[in-house]
């Protein structure tokens, strides 16, 4: 039972993200540089509504992950790990 509740403990920075990341809205106006092209139609400016916020908060969450993980791989004994 005590293994189990540990592999749970694990699993809260990735329910955050799952629970949060629907929230993060945000509009970002930014320049995709296509406007020198004759094929591109537009003034050059793209009007991204969801994913330019939410990458820095996914990028946060992985990067929180992967310092649990490397400090569960190499920080714990071999019989913790498996």
């Amino acid at each position: 039972m005590k293994k189990q509740q540990k592999s749970n403990d694990l699993l809260i920075p990735l329910l955050a993200v799952l629970v949060i990341l629907p929230w993060i809205v945000h509009l970002a106006i930014y320049n995709c540089g296509y406007a020198g092209y004759d094929w591109y139609a537009a003034d050059g400016r793209i009007a991204d509504f969801y994913c330019y916020y939410k990458s820095y908060v996914l990028d946060i969450a992985a990067f929180f992950m992967a310092v649990v993980l490397c400090f569960r791989f190499f920080c714990t004994e071999r019989k913790e790990r498996i």
